[in-house]
């Protein structure tokens, strides 16, 4: 049996971290779209339900953990679609932040967010 902890070596957290918050906004509106649906109750279905919401009590409470900066960087540049369309200059100005200042938040927040999701 391999040790666990030598997988963590091979697993790219950062890029997992992003794909989560990137999931985050289609997560959110599938959990109101399968729970507000009672006329499916397919196998399909409840397995789409218990998936949806295992990601969200995953997710959540270590993104509210977050303080709101944090929070408002990261969900601009990976949950808004706005990376290309220029999150960073509307962040730049809104926060009062130069470009340098700006990447080191946003790198540092995705350090804890990879930290509280996957506690490595």
């Amino acid at each position: 049996m391999m040790n666990k902890s030598i997988v963590w070596n091979y697993i790219d957290t950062e890029k997992a971290t992003i794909k989560a918050m990137e999931d985050y906004k289609i997560m959110k509106k599938l959990h109101l779209l399968l729970s507000n649906d009672t006329d499916m109750s397919s196998d399909i279905h409840s397995f789409r339900n218990k998936r949806v919401k295992e990601y969200l009590e995953w997710f959540e409470p270590a993104w509210n953990y977050l303080d709101a900066e944090k929070r408002l960087i990261l969900s601009e540049f990976y949950m808004t679609g706005n990376l290309k369309s220029g999150a960073g200059i509307r962040l730049q100005f809104q926060l009062n932040y130069s470009e340098r200042q700006l990447h080191r938040i946003r790198g540092r927040a995705i350090q804890e967010l990879s930290m509280l999701l996957f506690a490595k």
